[in-house]
């Protein structure tokens, strides 16, 4: 039987419409297009949906939180963290990937951004998130970092495939996963 990997480039350009169009349904708690008014600051960060071919499938990594972290504890997310200042959100995702997962993604992988989502925490913290897409025809070694990293999921972009039991998501990471299995 004939399998149709979805093309990387396609994925990108899907997902850039599906999360404008599943982010301003509101059904998100506390994920919007633009800052809330009531957001005096926030802070920029960018995650890295990071595509790549296994077993004949076009997949993408979520990484599981230890339930000690400050931020997001618990959680599956995509790998990523808080901008430094001067830093791109291409260089903040590559550079997080690296820190939390231990491998080396090249610049070169980056096929583009989606438009930044804002997510407001229950505690009124306010974060700019700028998903970064990029693409490697197959995974590097992966070495996470115990402290930042409990587990990695590796999901399949084609959303007729099953995701994994019991994965939990903030509103956020749930509607960027949506965005890209809509995509495939």
């Amino acid at each position: 039987m004939l399998q149709i990997v979805p093309d990387p480039h396609r994925v990108l350009t899907r997902a850039a419409v599906a999360i404008r169009e599943l982010v301003s349904t509101g059904r998100y708690e506390g994920v919007s297009l633009s800052p809330p008014a009531q957001a005096e600051e926030f802070r920029d960060s960018s995650v890295l949906i990071l595509l790549f071919h296994e077993q004949g499938q076009l997949k993408f990594l979520l990484t599981g939180r230890p339930e000690g972290m400050r931020t997001f504890p618990g959680l599956m997310v995509f790998p990523g963290g808080k901008s430094e200042r001067g830093e791109s959100s291409e260089k903040t995702a590559l550079r997080e990937f690296e820190e939390e997962l231990g491998a080396h993604i090249p610049d070169t992988a980056i096929l583009g951004k989606l438009d930044p989502i804002f997510r407001t925490t229950e505690e009124g913290r306010c974060f700019r998130i700028c998903p970064v897409i990029g693409f490697v025809q197959s995974l590097p070694q992966l070495n996470p970092n115990p402290d930042e990293v409990e587990k990695v999921e590796k999901i399949s972009v084609a959303a007729r495939r099953p995701m994994p039991e019991g994965l939990q998501m903030g509103a956020a990471t749930r509607a960027m996963v949506e965005a890209i299995r809509a995509s495939g």
